[in-house]
């Protein structure tokens, strides 16, 4: 009787879905700009790719957003669920030769693979008005 009881079990236990282990969390593919360029075009829109197409109501003014050193740049946010890209389009052109943070939250979530483990940033800068000079730097995009 015993014998039949934990055979039972282990044939029961084997029927329930084993629990998700995530091995590769959401992460960001490419940023557009990326991550340290300079003479960027004030009028260029954001994007950022990730490596899963995103819960579309994760994406938030409060999980992804462009700041500068007074706050945040009122923007608009779109998803291009083909390419799994968020677009961050400022209201205005950003200020000339100025440094811009983007960032992404946690709060930001991929259908598969769940959240970012992590808050992320990238920064750039945008173009001087009178474009680049030597003996400033020529420009990275």
């Amino acid at each position: 009787m015993v014998r039949w009881l934990v055979v039972g079990v282990v044939l029961s236990a084997a029927c329930v879905d084993p629990m998700a282990v995530v091995l590769n969390p959401l992460h960001v593919i490419n940023w557009s700009p990326s991550s340290g360029a300079i003479c960027v075009d004030p009028s260029f829109p954001i994007h950022v790719t990730f490596s899963d197409n995103l819960e579309v109501d994760t994406l938030t003014p409060k999980t992804f957003k462009l700041l500068e050193a007074a706050g945040s740049v009122a923007a608009q946010i779109d998803y291009d669920e083909r390419v799994s890209t968020a677009i961050l389009i400022p209201d205005q052109a950003l200020d000339y030769a100025r440094q811009y943070t983007i960032v992404v939250t946690s709060g930001v979530s991929g259908r598969e693979v769940g959240p970012l483990p992590v808050d992320l940033e990238s920064s750039c800068k945008t173009i001087a008005r009178t474009g680049s000079r030597t003996p400033e730097p020529t420009c990275q995009l």
